[in-house]
């Protein structure tokens, strides 16, 4: 389908997806029954992109500045491997197509990461579906607590991008989460994700 997530994220220069990761998400959701509901099915897939990016920012957030990120470095490459780990291990899985209904969002369900869900919960933080500037905020809550930590390793994640990226996906993800939430709506998405994350590194 012309415009979906990956190319939508190519197109904003942050990532860029291989053929092989394509082709497995694709190939997997067209395993699943869309059953009464295909529309979630496609969303689910959505997601499971998002999910995909997320796992690949790994090397970024163990090694920040190891390498100049989106926007103005390159894009981050997600190859088939993430793309496995994220049908496999993420909330949006093959086990039954994440086919139900998406209501209030908690952290549990646009992170890949426990320890980011757990931390985002402890600063009490509930998105509306379509309020990226209460998701920026809870970033950047996260970002103060890392960057005041007694622990270097925790304060050396303020020093990069990558979490910058993490709550750009985190709101595309709550996007398609929206109940009447279509396709055409994805580069509305993306504008506002673009104009709440990255633009303000």
């Amino acid at each position: 389908m012309s415009g979906e997530v990956p190319e939508k994220l190519y197109e904003r220069g942050l990532f860029e997806f291989d053929d092989g990761a394509i082709r497995l998400i694709r190939a997997t959701y067209r395993e699943l029954d869309p059953g009464s509901s295909p529309t979630a099915l496609e969303h689910s897939r959505a997601i499971t992109f998002l999910d995909a990016a997320e796992f690949s920012l790994m090397s970024d957030l163990i090694q920040p500045e190891s390498r100049e990120l989106p926007p103005s470095g390159h894009r981050i490459q997600v190859d088939a491997g993430m793309a496995r780990l994220a049908l496999l291990k993420a909330g949006c899985c093959p086990l039954d197509g994440c086919l139900r209904y998406f209501g209030p969002n908690s952290a549990d369900d646009f992170t890949v990461f426990s320890g980011d869900s757990i931390k985002l919960r402890r600063i009490k933080t509930l998105v509306p579906p379509g309020d990226p500037t209460r998701l920026w905020d809870a970033v950047q809550q996260l970002r103060h607590i890392y960057r005041n930590s007694p622990s270097r390793v925790a304060q050396s994640i303020t020093n990069g991008e990558a979490y910058q990226l993490q709550g750009l996906l985190w709101h595309l993800k709550i996007s398609f989460m929206e109940d009447g939430f279509q396709y055409d709506s994805l580069e509305a998405a993306m504008f506002d994700a673009w104009r709440y994350f990255a633009q303000r590194y």
